[in-house]
């Protein structure tokens, strides 16, 4: 039996066995200092097709197995992974909690999506001047 599709709004860490499907709007990745050639990390927001956004984190680690496995504006189904608080100072979308992909993670391509290229979320600029304007 195929493990239920969750969306980004329901994402919480009581769930086992998460299976999201989403288009990767964003992807970063953050330099290493030294002289390694692979990233210290490759960042992500991911979008579903409601319109729902995360952040989604691969640590130093796993950064080779994952770094040809996601490209910015392809759709994917990807399975388990870790949900963690969304707290610090840096917060890149609303969502209450961040992805890490670990080694259990799955990540499948998928040829056709409904999920759209770009989502914009507006906000008063006097809200995004307030300090801590996305903690909730």
């Amino acid at each position: 039996m195929a493990a239920r599709v969750y969306k980004i709004s329901e994402i919480n860490p009581t769930i086992d066995n998460l299976s999201v499907r989403v288009r990767v709007m964003r992807l970063w990745t953050m330099l290493s200092y030294g002289s390694s050639l692979l990233p210290y990390a490759i960042e992500m927001i991911w979008l579903d097709e409601d319109g729902g956004k995360i952040h989604a984190v691969i640590k130093r680690n796993l950064v080779s197995r994952f770094v040809n496995a996601s490209k910015e504006g392809d759709a994917y189904q990807i399975t388990n992974f870790e949900v963690k608080l969304n707290g610090g100072n840096f917060r890149f979308t609303k969502h209450k909690y961040v992805i890490d992909l670990d080694h259990r993670t799955n990540v499948r391509r998928l040829r056709e999506s409904n999920i759209p290229q770009y989502a914009f979320s507006f906000e008063d600029f006097d809200k995004i001047n307030a300090v801590g304007s996305f903690k909730r």
